[in-house]
């Protein structure tokens, strides 16, 4: 490959990297211009396409790609994303299988490959194949999730209610993940999710009434702290500097424990949220 055509796929790879999909489509297409058959400029064009969602022209592209050049895993890999955009499912488990065939220790297409195998309802192979991508990268909380799903689809409910608790502690705020733990707790027994949403319930009543009785000490510090330093400013003899200090003191303290527990309401009104959402 002459130097300016190097020049052309690493500034399409920059724009690429950058987020710029047009520019570095129009950079690989000026490539592919001057070389039809340039296998790095089909590749990172099928990826783009992908991540633009015009997945009948990824696949165009990538399928040149991997005839060019069909020993590249990578490759391999993008075509089977862009064959899941596509919905040729089928094609996209034999896409990926290559990939991992070529390359076996790749935990992202392992999860790639099982997502497919459970769109077709082969749980027993996705749940392999999540599996395997977890063993090699043990921090992978989505592969978690998806391992989740299939095996509550063919009702290991326990070990599902064990793998997404292993996903939540990775990452506790996950939406996708808490809906995943919901419909876990809807099969083993609905009402432990009535349950959390009372409790819930319960604990939010509880931080309101902190919070009331701060605002109300709060309340209380102020005024007390206002008459202590207008006594202190009327005569000096009427209260010491001490009880001033104090005053203002106990002001701040009290200002502290209001914003604690106003902060306490806010958790747990987000608390009952994610219970109800799961339970709807």
């Amino acid at each position: 490959m002459n130097a300016e055509l190097v020049r052309i796929l690493e500034a399409g790879f920059a724009a690429q990297q950058s987020g710029h999909m047009a520019s570095a489509e129009e950079h690989y297409r000026r490539v592919l211009a001057k070389d039809p058959t340039n296998e790095f400029a089909l590749n990172l064009l099928g990826v783009v396409l992908v991540k633009s969602s015009r997945y009948a022209e990824a696949v165009d592209a990538l399928e040149s790609a991997a005839k060019l050049n069909s020993s590249d895993p990578e490759t391999e890999a993008n075509l089977g994303l862009a064959y899941v955009g596509a919905r040729r499912i089928d094609q996209a488990v034999n896409a990926f299988r290559r990939s991992l065939k070529l390359r076996p220790a790749q935990p992202v297409v392992l999860n790639n490959l099982g997502n497919a195998l459970a769109a077709r309802d082969k749980h027993q192979d996705a749940i392999s194949c999540f599996e395997s991508a977890i063993r090699l990268d043990p921090r992978f909380a989505d592969c978690m999730n998806n391992l989740a799903k299939s095996l509550l689809e063919i009702l290991r409910v326990e070990p599902a209610l064990a793998c997404i608790a292993r996903a939540l502690q990775l990452a506790p705020k996950r939406s996708e993940y808490l809906n995943t733990q919901g419909e876990i707790l809807l099969r083993i027994d609905p009402s432990q999710l009535e349950a959390a949403v009372s409790r819930a319930q319960a604990s939010l009543s509880q931080a309101q009434a902190q919070a009331a009785q701060q605002r109300a000490n709060l309340l209380r510090s102020d005024r007390d702290n206002t008459r202590t330093a207008s006594l202190w400013a009327r005569d000096s003899t009427l209260v010491s500097r001490q009880q001033v200090e104090d005053a203002a003191t106990n002001l701040e303290v009290a200002q502290a424990l209001f914003e604690a527990s106003e902060f306490g309401v806010s958790q747990a009104e987000a608390a009952l949220d994610e219970a109800t959402d799961q339970l709807s």
